[in-house]
């Protein structure tokens, strides 16, 4: 049996600016849920706000970002990204993998910012 290696991602979503606090919340905790079933660790929830955007995305000027942290399996990114395009609720959403940084190696002058690749 291969066990696939546990990796740290980032997910940014980015939803209607017209939905309430309720409503976030409802996703929010709906979208932990889903990342739990499929094996992965949250570690941290950012409500980031309403934000204006760089451009029009769906007819809309503003949206609500949020940012969740977590420690997954890569098997996981799939079927979340295709979830969170069909979702009526999701303006833009994007999911970034953490890569590892030499901090426990370097001296702390020479310490590298941590990098994110795109999945």
């Amino acid at each position: 049996m291969n066990r696939e290696e546990t990796r740290m991602y980032e997910s940014v979503v980015i939803l209607r600016p017209s939905l309430g606090d309720p409503e976030i919340q409802q996703f929010s905790d709906a979208y932990t849920a889903r990342l739990e079933q499929g094996g992965s660790t949250i570690i941290k929830v950012d409500k980031w706000g309403k934000r204006k955007l760089a451009y029009e995305v769906k007819g809309e000027r503003k949206g609500v970002y949020l940012c969740f942290s977590f420690r997954g399996k890569g098997a996981v990114i799939q079927p979340l990204q295709s979830a969170n395009r069909i979702h009526d609720m999701i303006l833009k959403s994007m999911t970034l993998r953490i890569e590892k940084t030499s901090h426990d190696t370097a001296p702390s002058s020479e310490v590298e910012e941590p990098t994110s690749v795109v999945v």
